[in-house]
């Protein structure tokens, strides 16, 4: 982040689906903005209310809905929650 407030976190995955290096997630104002950083495996996301997940492209922002859920690699996910009415 250009304000230095950039910190990693570490994702565990035992099957070895996530990169090193594997998506960036930003807050630009209220939006929340993930950027898939080249990763072999990718990363998907499931709208709210949606059944589906779908690939997100690499090294392009795409911003998510509280309520979206995240998967990184095969194995992990994450939930997007927004405690702002």
């Amino acid at each position: 982040m250009a304000g230095g407030n950039a910190r990693p976190a570490k994702v565990t995955s035992p099957d070895g689906s996530v990169s090193r290096r594997h998506l960036r997630v930003a807050l630009e104002g209220w939006d929340v903005n993930l950027v898939d950083l080249g990763s072999v495996n990718g990363t998907q996301i499931q709208p709210p209310g949606d059944p589906n997940f779908y690939d997100i492209p690499p090294n392009e922002p795409v911003t998510i809905a509280p309520g979206t859920t995240v998967r990184i690699g095969v194995s992990r996910t994450m939930r997007y929650e927004s405690h702002r009415n």
